[in-house]
């Protein structure tokens, strides 16, 4: 930070952190210091239900495999 402030380099301190073994990412929390990710129950639980029903359906749209990779990287399906 002060070597950025020494060159006159703008920081936007909203999206500055320091350094950490544990950080969220779209929605999922990465931690390096227990090699894991992890998502919150919520997302969890919306996931497996989407993943039940591509399963039980005979066919389904490119649209619902979006919807479900969207959910999983916080794109508000």
């Amino acid at each position: 930070m002060s070597l950025a402030d020494s060159l006159g380099l703008p920081i936007k301190h909203s999206k500055t952190i320091q350094p950490t073994t544990s950080a969220e990412l779209h929605g999922i929390w990465f931690d390096t210091s227990n090699m894991s990710m992890s998502i919150p129950k919520d997302k969890l639980e919306k996931a497996l239900t989407m993943i039940n029903n591509l399963l039980q359906a005979q066919k389904t749209t490119l649209r619902s495999i979006q919807c479900l990779t969207g959910l999983l990287f916080d794109q508000g399906h």
